[in-house]
């Protein structure tokens, strides 16, 4: 790839937004996009979220010294800062790892950021609220006469965090469409009409639910009151406080003391965790691996949480006795699928969650951690299909 076959992809990639010709010169090219235009179709970018009102522009720019592709900017931030930002830290490690770089290799990898970057989101308003459609059916079902795969409804944790945190879990939208649900900041027990209005959006009678973390407690609240109107139940790094699964002091103060023990960058954040054993708020313990891409996702989570946490949790809380008489009661397949570095919950309260359930099913992610699609992708995607599948 050459300067000029880069730098006239990129126009062709920005044309839909009003751009006009580019201005610079020989080894720098800005763009100017309409900003209102860009605000419209793509509302989910950081870049668009932050800008001051009353900006007519929002530029890309891209710089090059000595045959090499130096920078990049869209509006203050790079290509891979904004794919971190929107859960796909996978693509943005690999942009990061050609650019800067040479035309030939960082070329290609602009391009493949800026396309994930400028595509539009489907998302679908129901009378409660929205969600957003990520994959779509595989290539061929109808023609091969094989069933629909159905989608399923993604609850989101945080709580209440805006869904983007989310990616594509890991690449697992590619394989199987999901419905992702954006909630609105209400508490759990007002929440079930929104989960409900997606469902009958989509059209079946019953789906299967996947929940992470704090959206555990809404996909139980939601079981509890629409037990038919659910197909299986897959949770990831569930909360448990709704369940009455009890506490696992002893399991979080050995686990703290392992990661402790074999993780330098784990122990060295003294911010994060007091190696006796005692864990403090910040984002690196959630985490197994941790990398500047990780990092700048873990932003995305922690601003707003005392008033998420109050908004999400706030009395009346669901009634943990008939949630527990409803898992009791559910015959479909349900599986907890745990980090075996995850603090909350434990091997144990996610063993003690799964046996709530007469067909439950508590699966651990070795080396995986609150976020389990960015420790081991492969693997996490592998178990979650295997949970839709059962």
């Amino acid at each position: 790839m050459t300067w000029a076959e880069l730098t006239e992809q990129i126009g062709a990639l920005l044309e839909p937004w009003d751009v006009g010709d580019p201005q610079g010169g020989e080894d720098y090219l800005l763009w100017c996009g309409n900003y209102a235009l860009v605000q419209e179709h793509l509302p989910h970018l950081p870049q668009v979220r932050e800008q001051r009102s009353g900006r007519a522009c929002i530029d890309l720019t891209v710089e090059r010294e000595a045959g090499r592709v130096t920078r990049v900017d869209y509006e203050g931030y790079s290509p891979g800062e904004t794919l971190s930002h929107l859960g796909l830290v996978r693509q943005s490690q690999e942009y990061a790892a050609a650019v800067p770089g040479s035309v030939a290799s960082a070329g290609p990898a602009v391009l493949a950021a800026l396309r994930l970057l400028l595509q539009q989101e489907d998302v679908r308003h129901t009378g409660e609220g929205a969600y957003r459609m990520l994959g779509t059916e595989p290539a061929g079902t109808a023609e091969l006469g094989l069933d629909v795969v159905r989608p399923a409804l993604v609850l989101p944790g945080g709580p209440l965090l805006d869904t983007h945190y989310l990616g594509d879990l890991g690449g697992a939208a590619h394989r199987h469409p999901l419905a992702v649900v954006d909630l609105p900041w209400r508490r759990v027990t007002e929440l079930v009409p929104v989960v409900d209005a997606a469902r009958a959006d989509l059209g079946p009678d019953s789906v299967n639910l996947i929940a992470h973390s704090a959206g555990a407690a809404l996909a139980l609240a939601y079981l509890a009151a629409h037990p038919d109107r659910v197909r299986g139940l897959v949770l990831v790094c569930p909360a448990i406080r709704v369940a009455g699964v009890v506490e696992d002091a002893d399991g979080v103060e050995a686990l703290i003391a392992r990661r402790c023990a074999q993780d330098k960058e784990y122990a060295a954040a003294r911010a994060a965790v007091d190696c006796s054993g005692t864990p403090v708020e910040h984002p690196r313990i959630s985490f197994g691996r941790w990398s500047e891409q990780h990092e700048a996702l873990a932003a995305t989570t922690t601003g707003d949480r005392a008033d998420r946490l109050a908004a999400y949790y706030a009395e009346p809380l669901p009634d943990t006795e008939q949630i527990r008489e409803a898992a009791a009661g559910f015959a479909g397949p349900v599986t907890v699928l745990h980090g075996e570095l995850d603090l909350h919950p434990t091997t144990r309260q996610a063993r003690d969650l799964a046996a709530l359930f007469p067909h439950g099913e508590a699966v651990e992610l070795a080396g995986a951690a609150h976020y389990p699609w960015l420790d081991d992708t492969d693997t996490f995607v592998d178990a979650l299909l295997a949970a839709l599948r059962d």
